[in-house]
Order: structure tokens, then C-alpha cells, then sequence
């Protein structure tokens, strides 16, 4: 089983939906299915999803960031599904950065990109980046490229001028 998110594709964000508690509280029954837009005011009722709280610390830190996400994109468009399902991109692009555009905004943050260096972890200088990848047990795969490294930094570099 693939990791499971939430996204706003307008604002190119999201957030992870709970893994299995999802596909069982969510997709199972019928709630959400992969890559079609979310009815976000009837997941918000679920009971049984938002419950997950009480029944592992790991959903109790997850679930209010998964409330907000939806709260703060209610009226966009927002999808459920694994990254290939919701059109989160991949780094199979050739020469082209499309993942570097989107943010993870809470949950377990897989690949770090630069919208999430910038929004948030505050990060202002390409020095605190570099500190921070090769701090990580796992730096992104994409971090092993010279040419993904120099794309990243020019993101970075762009997000940090964006909140000058």
C-alpha cells in the first residue's frame, strides 16, 4: 500500500491522509476514491476517521493538521489518492522541476523540497538547506544530482526573494 494524501491542486500542496487509517476509514467505505475531487464537508463528518485520534499518538499529531489542510482548502481543488493518482509530479521529468513547485504541509515529509524549506522550516539561506540535507539520515534522491541541486537552490532562491 502507497502512502495516501490529500492535495490541493490549486495551491499545489498536502498532506498526508493516514495511510492505512484512511483507506479504512475513508476509501474502503466509498468516502474518497483516488484522483477524483474530495467532498471535503462530508469527509470533515466522518467520525470514524477523525476518531483515529484517540487510537494511535501518531494520528493524534496528524489528524488537526489534516482538519486544517481541509478547512484552509475547502474551496479548492482538492483530490485524495497517492502521488500518481492526485498529479503529484515525480523527478521522471526531463529537465523540467514540477515537483519543486509543491509543499507538503504536514505529516511524514518523504523528499524535502524547497517550498517546504522555505514555508515551513523558515529557512532564508542556502547555507541552512545544506546543513539540514546532510543532517538527514536519507537526504531526497534528488539531492544526488548536481543538476537537481542547482535546480532546488534557484527555487529556494526565488520562494526566499517571493518573502523579502
Amino acid at each position: 500500500m502507497n502512502n495516501v494524501y490529500f492535495a490541493c491542486i490549486t495551491c499545489k500542496a498536502y498532506v498526508d491522509a493516514g495511510y492505512r487509517h484512511a483507506y479504512w476509514t475513508l476509501e474502503e467505505p466509498g468516502v474518497v476514491r483516488h484522483g477524483e475531487p474530495v467532498n471535503v464537508k462530508l469527509v470533515r463528518g466522518i467520525e470514524g476517521y477523525w476518531a483515529g485520534a484517540r487510537d494511535a499518538q501518531w494520528l493524534a499529531d496528524l489528524l488537526p493538521s489534516v482538519r486544517e489542510f481541509l478547512r484552509v482548502h475547502a474551496g479548492h481543488d482538492v483530490r485524495y489518492g497517492d502521488e500518481e493518482h492526485i498529479g503529484i509530479p515525480t523527478f521522471e521529468w526531463q529537465g523540467e522541476y514540477p515537483l519543486f513547485e509543491w509543499v507538503n504541509e504536514a505529516g511524514f515529509v518523504l523528499e524535502e523540497l524547497p517550498r517546504y524549506w522555505v514555508e515551513r522550516l523558515g529557512f532564508r539561506t542556502w547555507p541552512e538547506v545544506t546543513r539540514r540535507i546532510e543532517a538527514l539520515a536519507h537526504p531526497p534522491l534528488w539531492w544526488q544530482s548536481e543538476a537537481d541541486r542547482e535546480a532546488a537552490r534557484r527555487e529556494f532562491t526565488r520562494l526566499v526573494s517571493l518573502r523579502s
